[in-house]
């Protein structure tokens, strides 16, 4: 084998080496989506900081929570059904994370459906959805 080959195969693995893990590393790297889901008097979407005084309030469970591409579709990019206390996650992958703008949609049996256009938030921010509760319904007499 000549000297140049060596070489070549040499660097290659090194090459390799590096990339592999690189590529790994990519296939599982995702950015988690945490909200909570508290009854309001206007079903609205926000984006707030972690600290923000209206993540502390008593949540609302039940709530199916998804989050769409922009412009239609129905196919959800990541989903999630809000606990008792109101609080939800997802994942995203690092792809979909970088996708800026996402639709929130959020349903549940006992309250208004919901709809809003949002940035993805950073794992430093929340995603606040307040829903308004049907008429009639245990919600409803619940505390706002």
């Amino acid at each position: 084998m000549s000297t140049l080959s060596r070489t070549f195969l040499f660097v290659a693995s090194v090459v390799a080496l590096l990339l592999v893990p690189a590529l790994g590393g990519c296939a599982n790297n995702s950015r988690t989506v945490r909200g909570k889901v508290v009854l309001g008097e206007a079903s609205v979407v926000t984006v707030v900081d972690a600290e923000d005084e209206r993540v502390a309030r008593a949540g609302h469970g039940g709530v199916l929570v998804k989050l769409m591409r922009p412009g239609g579709g129905t196919a959800s990019m990541a989903e999630a059904t809000s606990l008792a206390d109101g609080t939800f996650s997802m994942k995203l992958t690092t792809t979909q994370a970088m996708a800026g703008r996402v639709e929130v949609v959020a349903s549940g049996a006992d309250v208004l459906h919901c709809r809003g256009s949002v940035y993805v938030p950073s794992e430093d921010r929340r995603l606040l959805v307040f829903v308004e509760p049907k008429r009639g319904t245990a919600a409803e007499d619940g505390s706002r």
